[in-house]
């Protein structure tokens, strides 16, 4: 299944809307859990910009039951430090065990022993650190999606 993913250029977004319109495949879409509300629309409004399908959720619990009811995402964008049980890279891990296949791109803007984690992650798990600029994103993103 071939995905379509937004080109860098000065028309990204109408681009890839453009060709996501088209294609009977529509956009990628993206399972996004953040848990500041602020960050959570911003980073929404960034991704459905460049032409994404998004489902945001505020906690890993939540996320989890939503792949865990059948919903399928083609990537998993995630905050790393949240409260509660579950951070961000043990939902990657479990959303990993249900989905094989998924892309995910994980996200902080802590350093310390958590991030540290994640360079001992398969090679496969991304990581932009917050706060990250529109190119930034769309780089990972791209790549992720190939």
């Amino acid at each position: 299944m071939q995905k379509l993913v937004p080109q860098a250029g000065d028309d990204t977004a109408q681009t890839a809307l453009s060709q996501r319109r088209s294609s009977a495949e529509g956009p990628a879409r993206i399972l996004l859990v953040e848990d500041d509300d602020l960050v959570r629309d911003h980073a929404r409004g960034l991704l459905e910009g460049m032409g994404y399908a998004v489902h945001a959720e505020a906690d890993p619990s939540s996320a989890l039951s939503v792949v865990e009811a059948g919903s399928e995402f083609d990537l998993l964008f995630t905050d790393i430090v949240m409260p509660g049980e579950m951070n961000g890279l043990e939902l990657a891990r479990a959303v990993r065990a249900l989905r094989p296949d998924i892309a995910v791109l994980c996200t902080s803007g802590y350093a310390g022993s958590v991030l540290d984690d994640v360079t001992g992650e398969a090679a496969d798990f991304g990581f932009v650190r917050k706060p990250y600029r529109r190119a930034e994103l769309l780089r990972h993103l791209r790549t992720k999606l190939g």
